[in-house]
């Protein structure tokens, strides 16, 4: 007679596929977000994904009024492993980093699939310790990934963000566009080669948008992910 067995085997757990989430106003989404996005797939292979996450609201926001139009832009700029994220906007979130990763990892559409990483520029990373909100628990909550920005060097950084398990990422190469910059260079006339993917572009021309400066409605208790 067979010994009956008294429980069954558990499949092994699935590894949770790792994203990094690169946050701000995308207003537009400029080049500079999209070579992070890639410096972070090509240099490290543990992340599957990036994931673009414009903010619901965000210190340096310049035109509320195109709100629809940013997220279509960063549509325009998809790839197979570059994806609009919609989280903060879909749940009209503060822009508190802290806030905003506390709910993720939690969130039940989300926790059981994938191990988040937060992107953030070196011009964010010496700021990091005195003004974010809950910079201590945000850095025990989610891990880092620090992408070099020109005229910030963080070798000599020895804070919260220095030790593993966040990750500096020293090779990576990023150009020095920001969209303030861009809509800076629409209100001037002057040209935006190499500053833009060229659909966005396009777009941003064909649709006028950005021509006339209009002032920062919202504010955010920490810093955002990079630059506006």
């Amino acid at each position: 007679m067979k010994e009956k067995k008294l429980y069954s085997a558990q499949p092994e757990p699935e590894e949770k596929i790792k994203v990094a989430v690169i946050g701000g106003s995308f207003n537009p989404i400029t080049m500079g977000h999209v070579r992070m996005a890639e410096n972070i797939l090509g240099h490290l292979v543990c992340i599957r994904q990036v994931w673009l996450m414009p903010a619901f609201r965000h210190p340096f926001e310049k035109h509320k009024d195109y709100e629809a139009e940013r997220i279509r832009m960063i549509r325009m700029a998809e790839t197979a492993h570059i994806r609009y994220f919609g989280y903060e906007i879909d749940n009209m979130l503060s822009g508190e980093t802290y806030q905003t990763f506390s709910r993720l990892i939690k969130d039940p559409d989300y926790r059981d699939i994938y191990d988040f990483y937060m992107v953030i520029g070196s011009d964010c990373l010496l700021d990091f310790d005195r003004k974010w909100k809950y910079a201590a628990e945000l850095a025990r909550l989610v891990t880092f990934i620090i992408i070099p920005r020109p005229g910030y060097d963080p070798e000599n950084y020895e804070g919260l963000l220095s030790r593993p398990p966040h990750i500096l990422l020293k090779a990576a190469r990023t150009p020095d566009v920001s969209a303030s910059l861009v809509r800076k260079k629409i209100r001037r006339g002057e040209s935006l080669r190499g500053l833009l993917p060229q659909a966005v572009e396009t777009f941003i021309l064909e649709k006028g948008l950005y021509k006339k400066a209009s002032p920062a409605r919202f504010q955010r208790h920490d810093s955002p992910c990079c630059s506006a």
